[in-house]
């Protein structure tokens, strides 16, 4: 991983941001530090893409995955000082939300046992976070409330 490379191709990085590189905000989503850091995103957007797609839909899982991604871009510019910041875990995390807002409005159909298993996945991915050198946690907070706000209002408009 080179720093210099990342910043080149679109790397987040707050003061670039706000020189008026806006393009980071999103490239930087698709920029990864690494084959396995790309790999295990990869993994993790292939587990919970299928649910969240066959739940909300092609469309709105596009809109659930960018929303994401840019509110953990944003979250990281605005909480995260002077970092720089590559992959997709944002927008993966993103997903979480939106399951957990499913699960949260769905809770009397589907039952407590999906919102433990989420809430445990959430939590484990969290700790990762907290002991890895080098995850942006404010990023993945960040898709996560960006996530659950879609995913809810896509759930409440289509009960409607």
């Amino acid at each position: 991983m080179d720093i210099e490379v990342l910043l080149e191709f679109g790397a987040l990085y707050k003061g670039l941001v706000l020189a008026g590189q806006y393009h980071r905000i999103i490239s930087s989503g698709f920029l990864h530090a690494g084959i396995m850091h790309l790999a295990m995103n990869m993994l993790a957007l292939y587990v919970l893409g299928i649910m969240i797609e066959e739940i909300f839909g092609k469309v709105k899982f596009g809109l659930i995955y960018m929303g994401a991604l840019i509110s953990g871009s944003i979250a990281t510019i605005i909480f995260g000082g002077n970092v720089i910041s590559v992959g997709a875990s944002g927008a993966i995390f993103g997903l979480l939300g939106a399951a957990f807002a499913y699960g949260f409005i769905m809770r009397k159909r589907i039952g407590k046992s999906f919102m433990n298993s989420l809430l445990q996945a959430i939590l484990i991915n969290v700790f990762i976070g907290v002991l890895v050198p080098g995850i942006n946690n404010i990023a993945h907070l960040g898709g996560l409330v960006g996530g659950a706000v879609l995913g809810g209002i896509f759930l409440a408009v289509k009960k409607r």
